[in-house]
């Protein structure tokens, strides 16, 4: 995976950043991200069931900001992309990238984002091409659905060689959108939910993974109510 980790200033937001949701402040700092009580910080996160039908309920509650039917077209795609598989509950898998986006959703995060929390997956899991994505939802979405792809293909079973510091990092430098991360940090946050449903050495395994890794991401990125 290519790094990139010195080509943008230590000061700077990465592109695509959401308002106040990350800030630089100075070269000290990995990549300029510090833990600060911004206003993202304080949006509530549910963590509930959800289902397809649930989520399109609340489209119609959406601010005007958002493209309700870009958000609408990207759930109607990854329930297609999804139709058939579950879940290790036994769940329909939908009901995954569907709670995936709520909790993007109520950190009042953009359309894109919202759209990549729903598509996360269809790269990875169902034989969907980032050409395709990017025609139906433009090249920015499928750039994001990307990034959090190559994210979740990094062995993490390898930090016997290196630090979680050294990780954290890794994973700030290969994305040069924190959308990416957000979208990350939210999978893992409603994955944690659903742990009970797995064997005992793969629950420690991504516990301790959430805990070395992605817990200090969500506190540098300033979003306390993930972490």
């Amino acid at each position: 995976m290519a790094m990139e980790s010195g080509d943008r200033p230590a000061d700077t937001m990465p592109p695509g950043a959401p308002a106040g949701a990350v800030e630089g402040t100075g070269p000290h700092h990995d990549h300029g991200i510090e833990a600060k009580p911004l206003s993202l910080a304080d949006q509530p996160v549910r963590l509930y069931a959800v289902t397809p039908e649930k989520f399109r309920s609340r489209l119609d509650g959406l601010p005007p900001r958002l493209d309700r039917k870009l958000i609408a077209d990207a759930l109607e795609f990854a329930t297609t992309a999804h139709d058939c598989q579950k879940r290790d509950s036994g769940e329909p898998y939908i009901n995954h990238p569907v709670a995936v986006a709520s909790i993007l959703m109520d950190l009042k995060m953009d359309t894109a984002t919202i759209c990549a929390g729903l598509l996360h997956d269809v790269l990875e899991d169902c034989g969907v091409t980032h050409e395709e994505l990017g025609k139906r939802f433009g090249e920015p979405i499928a750039s994001l659905v990307d990034g959090v792809t190559k994210i979740s293909r990094i062995n993490f079973e390898t930090r016997e060689q290196f630090q979680a510091e050294n990780l954290r990092k890794m994973l700030l430098a290969m994305t040069s959108d924190v959308r990416v991360i957000l979208v990350k940090l939210a999978d893992r946050l409603h994955n944690l939910s659903t742990l009970k449903y797995l064997p005992p050495e793969k629950q420690k395994r991504i516990a301790r993974e959430t805990t070395e890794i992605f817990t200090p991401l969500a506190h540098r990125l300033g979003i306390y109510k993930i972490k």
